[in-house]
């Protein structure tokens, strides 16, 4: 199965290890042998470190702080072959870039539709000029 791993140390607010915090990830897509739905949780060390892997897919990421011991909801994130972060920190920041092909086929489509819709207009008042052409 295809997956991304994930190392690093997590801090609180003030610089303290963030050991005995959860994190949750739930995929939002069957892929592989992952099935859509599927949880994850798991504890960050006493250590503060962390060493995870997550399959390919688009996630839910959560994490619960020991204090407040509420579940955040930091977003969805897809991970594949073209996630290049390594860390927690920097897979929330992570921007899923839209590939040069998908940009170019959206950007024909909008042409495409562009035209059909001038296209369309055109006809429209083609037709009017005939109707009143008819009514002379």
């Amino acid at each position: 199965m295809a997956n991304k791993r994930f190392t690093g140390y997590l801090r609180d607010p003030l610089g303290e290890y963030a050991s005995g915090d959860k994190w949750r990830f739930t995929h939002l897509t069957t892929t592989g042998e992952v099935i859509k739905g599927s949880t994850s949780v798991f504890d960050v060390a006493p250590s503060g470190f962390y060493d995870i892997t997550i399959e390919y897919g688009t996630v839910v990421i959560e994490s619960r702080d020991k204090i407040s011991q509420k579940w955040i909801n930091h977003g969805q994130k897809t991970i594949n072959a073209s996630t290049v972060v390594t860390t927690l920190p920097a897979l929330l920041n992570a921007v899923t870039p839209v590939s040069e092909a998908v940009l170019l086929q959206m950007e024909a489509l909008l042409n495409d539709a562009e035209t059909a819709a001038d296209e369309a207009q055109a006809a429209k008042l083609a037709a009017q000029a005939f109707t009143e052409s008819l009514k002379q």
